[in-house]
């Protein structure tokens, strides 16, 4: 059918848009050998919410589009959660303090007094690592731990779980934003970030919305309200996250 097609045709190319979300970002941290523009809790919470998303919708038997969408999110999600916590390791800093350019940039770094106190900031910032990162493990088996147990699916029918998930996901993704809003105001730079990555953030946003609503063609007048109920914490998270998305556009004209 008509709307099946269009469906298809554009959560199709918002994937590919969200291809070129990751990308950019992804060869500009390659490229500066460094993730600190990047907020870890941005990433680790676009993970949380497309993993819950991915749950919600296989209770709630949503149209596969939403399935195949979040999957294919989830696995770029962990891909730049590695890049991002790689380039923060002490062992890749250390190589890198200690290279020819480096030293040759910041001189200042041989004298001791300054030495060991860049050396106690990079071990609050690995023991922040560990913290992030154990609660990203601890969140993955939790969700694996609770999945795996049926007594919460006895105890309520799936459209409950799949709805509180689903609600869950959508607040995680509103929030998702605001650690990478307060990073570039902290920093008072936006150095380091991909302007292209986050305008193709937006389009594939709303592409992925288009591909729920234009599913609507197929539906008669009787089932369209239940069918935008039904797919309602997917409407406002594609089109809520905009506001947030347009805030940090905005901190690339401050702080450029």
């Amino acid at each position: 059918m008509l709307g099946e097609i269009l469906s298809w045709t554009f959560s199709t190319i918002s994937n590919i848009a969200w291809l070129f979300v990751f990308l950019p970002q992804l060869m500009e941290n390659y490229n500066k050998k460094s993730s600190d523009a990047v907020s870890f809790y941005l990433i680790a919470l676009w993970y949380i919410g497309d993993t819950l998303s991915v749950v919600s919708a296989i209770y709630k038997s949503i149209h596969p589009v939403l399935i195949y969408t979040g999957t294919y999110h989830i696995i770029f999600d962990v891909i730049f959660l590695i890049q991002v916590i790689y380039y923060r390791l002490p062992m890749w800093r250390y190589s890198n303090a200690t290279s020819d350019t480096y030293l040759t940039r910041y001189p200042l770094l041989l004298d001791e007094t300054l030495y060991r106190y860049d050396s106690m900031l990079y071990y609050a910032k690995d023991v922040l690592l560990l913290h992030e990162t154990s609660l990203l493990l601890g969140y993955s088996i939790l969700l694996l731990l609770l999945l795996s147990s049926q007594a919460i699916f006895e105890l309520f029918p799936h459209i409950i779980v799949g709805d509180i998930f689903a609600w869950t996901s959508t607040v995680i993704f509103f929030l998702s934003r605001l650690p990478q809003i307060l990073l570039n105001y902290k920093r008072r730079s936006v150095e380091g970030l991909s302007f292209t990555a986050f305008v193709n953030i937006i389009i594939a946003n709303q592409l992925f919305l288009v591909s729920i609503l234009v599913k609507l063609i197929d539906i008669d007048d009787s089932n369209r309200v239940k069918y935008i109920v039904k797919n309602i914490p997917w409407i406002v998270g594609s089109s809520g996250t905009t506001l947030f998305d347009i805030i940090i556009f905005i901190q690339f004209f401050i702080y450029k």
